[in-house]
């Protein structure tokens, strides 16, 4: 089968969960299938990475005003789009988030008779102050055969906003994460023995006012209990929280890590924290996999897809969204050891949920049902 993915961006350049879920489908895909994904960039190249094709497409805009108008319809860029499509003949096209290809992308794809299904990544096609592009996105999304999303919540917001309302499928199909069973086991087992009273903390993510980091550590920073929260990622609230780091003790800046160095570090933490703040309905939460398969529990604030990540007492704990006491009492909660250790069983039968394979064999499903 040969698949052509669409998406803004595609590793190595990253700029949030979509490329690295992508990423792992694509790679996982060209295993036994021919896949190509389109991306913009700021130079035209194609090369392949891990068994998939990558071409970047040379995007840029002398103006804003330029940027917005082409946000709705990109004639030179729709053509470099179509040349590509009839090189590569794809049985099916998956896209992603479309930006810089507009919705219209669509259109000419349905014209040429290629199945197009699309995966909801962000909440980019509902978040226009201009109720004409609104209706234009909307109205755009007819050509889409079926389209999925990684959360229930996400699908549900664009269906009752009246978008792909003539697409057959609606299908929620989660991300997923590859998982090194040994490794797993490994950790799993260290975790058991590990009875220090010492609980390790950890924020994975963008350091901006909606991923709630400023609000995780003003809830923690006068935690008394015998921990620490270590803090990973990188964006505008750097500098903030690197001060707060140097003048508490118990608050640690770790920097932006690679996938790999990540996984390391994470084998030293005891519980992952989500607070996503109520202003950004968190489309999915990709940092919950990676703390499941590490083993450990997540306490996320109730918005948007987290939700259906975590069972509730089991694999972790749901706070309130915004609320500081709410937060703070399921700190203290899993600042005990016992607590941790119970989450174990759980989480071992929850990750399989999300492995790789399962994901693949899903979208390989859904593209037999088009082509």
């Amino acid at each position: 089968m040969k698949i052509l993915f669409i998406n803004t961006a595609y590793y190595p350049e990253i700029i949030g969960g979509t490329e690295i879920s992508l990423q792992k489908l694509a790679e996982g895909l060209a295993k036994n299938n021919e896949v190509m994904v389109i991306c913009k960039s700021d130079k035209e190249q194609e090369e392949i990475i891990h068994g998939v094709i990558v071409h970047r497409v040379k995007v840029e805009f002398d103006s804003k005003m330029q940027r917005i108008i082409k946000e709705l319809y990109n004639a030179q860029l729709l053509n470099q789009i179509i040349s590509i499509v009839d090189n590569f003949k794809p049985d099916i096209v998956n896209t992603n988030n479309i930006y810089p290809f507009t919705p219209a992308i669509w259109s000419v794809l349905y014209k040429k008779k290629i199945p197009i299904i699309h995966t909801i990544r962000d909440y980019y096609l509902l978040g226009s102050k201009f109720g004409i592009k609104n209706y234009y996105f909307r109205l755009c999304t007819k050509y889409v055969r079926a389209v999925t999303a990684a959360s229930k919540y996400t699908l549900e917001e664009h269906i009752k906003n009246g978008y792909f309302y003539r697409s057959r499928c609606k299908r929620v199909i989660p991300n997923a994460i590859e998982i090194d069973e040994e490794r797993f086991v490994r950790i799993r087992e260290t975790r058991k023995n590990n009875n220090d009273n010492h609980i390790v903390f950890a924020f994975i993510g963008r350091l901006e006012q909606e991923k709630g980091i400023k609000f995780l550590i003003e809830a923690y920073e006068n935690n008394e209990n015998d921990s620490e929260l270590r803090i990973f990622g990188k964006g505008y609230l750097q500098s903030y929280v690197e001060d707060i780091s140097r003048k508490n003790n118990n608050i640690k800046y770790m920097g932006f890590l690679g996938q790999k160095e990540l996984q390391s570090e994470l084998e030293n933490v005891d519980v992952v924290i989500v607070p996503t703040m109520s202003t950004f309905q968190e489309p999915f939460g990709r940092v919950v996999l990676d703390a499941y398969v590490n083993c450990i529990p997540v306490i996320v604030s109730s918005v948007g897809g987290l939700k259906d990540l975590v069972e509730n007492g089991k694999t972790g704990r749901i706070y309130e969204a915004d609320n500081f006491v709410s937060l703070r009492s399921q700190i203290n909660y899993f600042s005990n050891r016992e607590i941790i250790h119970s989450t174990y069983k759980s989480i071992s039968e929850t990750v399989q949920k999300y492995n790789i394979d399962n994901q693949i064999d899903d979208f390989i499903k859904l593209y037999s049902e088009y082509i």
